[in-house]
Order: C-alpha cells, then structure tokens, then sequence
C-alpha cells in the first residue's frame, strides 16, 4: 500500500476509459495501472462515475493500486468549457447522482446540434453512427473524431478537432453546463475534493487562466494539477507561485484516453513541485 509520507508518490488521479471517451474498458484500465506501477489510481470519466463503480469491488480486492473514486465534471466559467476533477467523494451521494444525470442529459442534447453542424459543414454523419461507437455513454467528440477518422474524412483525430471538432470549429457547441461553484459544492457534500483540471490546456492568456484558478479559490477549490506531461516550464512556475499564494494543494495525472498516444501513457507525467503539498496526504 502506499506510504502518504514519502516525498513522491505515483499517483495517476485524471483517466478516462469507455464508460466515457476512452478506448481500454475500466477493468483494463486499471490492469494497465498495476502495469505501470500506479500506487493511487482514479479513474475520472467525463460526467459519470459508471466506470469507477464497476471495478470498485475488483479494486478492494487487489489492493494496489489504491482506487480512489473519481469524475471529470464539465462546468462553464465565462463562456468557457472548464474541467473540475473530483476525486475521493461518495460516488452514490444524491447530489453527484442527481448532477450525472441532469449532465448526461445535456451532453446526448448537445451531440444532435453536433451532428445537424457536421452535417451543414458538408460531413456524412448521423447520430445513429457516433452512438454506435459510444455504446452505452452517451456521445463525445472524441467519439465525433473517432468516426471521422474511421469514415474517412479527416486523416486522424487531431485533423478532426483541428477542421471540425475544436474552439471556435462547427462542432464546439457550448451547453448549459453547470458553473465551478456548482460542482465544488457537489464533489465537497459527497466528501470529495475538487480540482482544477490540465491549465495548460486552455486557450486563454495567462492572465485569465490566473484569474479563473483564482475564482475556483474563492468558490472552495481544493488543488490544480501541476504533475501533469506537456505543461511548459514557465508556465509550472508562474502556476505554482499562484497555488503557493492561494494554498492550493498539487494533484498529478496522465489525462490518458488511448494506448497509442504515448505522451499520456498512465503515470507518465511530471511531479508535483515539492513545494507544493499533494492532495494524496489526505487520502485515507
């Protein structure tokens, strides 16, 4: 089991499997964790905890790595799409329950208005052809690109988002997601944490990304991911100077979606800057 005192541990807290827009079932997910030597593991599918609950008895068992309960919630700060990872709560709370639902709702509403602006864009594509790779979830865009891809009509995911499927492209519909507040509220009356998802991966100036970590603070916000790959140096600087000023906690992890991808393998990211004290002390 993991020692809370030492000075790192790998703890991979941000994954995404099929129960969301992931290509590895939750089981092989966390096979791959005891893979690659995952000590905390959290499986944190967009908007649901249907992934973590099917291996939750499977994880009890093995013991390592520790399986901590987790979901990737989609809120709207100024227009903008931001991520709220909530980690270690009740998964069964009636607040999280009631929330999944009110957003799953809202995402199958959002994937038809996706599906009608592909189409004007010139696509061939139905509904019917992204439910089909989504299975039992409802759809994402990564599902949109994984149709493209397999339909032929871009050369590969990233063209997808490029052309089609990224901000300010036809199929970034914003939807009535709920606000940051929102969801600290509803991750910290289940007994969880909430934190700040990949800042490096907004398209906002350094300014405003400051600004909105800065209001995730004032609404309750417990920690950001600095242990995260690809993030540029400055920018893990100047970010974690701001946890320090505001007593954020550090969080760490791969956001990984698929095997081939290997710059988001699972525990392969940065570490939380020592100076910052990891969320994964207060795991009990």
């Amino acid at each position: 089991m993991f020692d809370s005192q030492k000075n790192y541990v790998i703890a991979d807290l941000h994954s995404h499997s099929t129960a969301s827009d992931g290509m590895l079932s939750p089981k092989a997910m966390y096979e791959r964790a005891q893979e690659k030597g995952i000590e905390i593991y959290a499986l944190t599918d967009h908007d649901t905890v249907d992934g973590y609950l099917s291996i939750k008895e499977l994880a009890n068992k093995e013991g390592v790595p520790k399986l901590i309960s987790g979901i990737e919630w989609s809120t709207l700060y100024k227009g903008m799409n931001i991520h709220i990872v909530g980690l270690n709560f009740d998964a069964n709370h009636p607040a999280v329950t009631s929330a999944i639902n009110e957003l799953q709702n809202t995402r199958d509403q959002r994937s038809f208005i996706i599906v009608e602006r592909l189409q004007k864009a010139g696509l061939n594509i139905t509904y019917e052809d992204v439910k089909a790779l989504s299975g039992d979830n409802h759809p994402a865009r990564p599902h949109f690109a994984r149709y493209l891809v397999d339909s032929g009509q871009v050369k590969n995911s990233q063209a997808a988002f490029n052309k089609y499927l990224g901000a300010g492209k036809p199929g970034d519909v914003k939807t009535n997601f709920p606000s940051i507040e929102e969801v600290i509220k509803i991750t910290q009356a289940a007994g969880g944490i909430a934190v700040f998802a990949h800042p490096h991966k907004y398209k906002m100036t350094q300014t405003k990304l400051i600004s909105c970590i800065e209001y995730f603070k004032s609404a309750g916000g417990n920690a950001v991911e600095l242990g995260v790959a690809q993030m540029n140096p400055q920018l893990r600087k100047r970010l974690t100077l701001v946890c320090k000023e505001l007593e954020l906690k550090g969080s760490s992890g791969s956001d990984f979606h698929q095997p081939d991808l290997s710059w988001c393998e699972l525990g392969k990211f940065e570490h939380v800057p020592k100076e910052i004290e990891p969320i994964w002390i207060d795991f009990k």
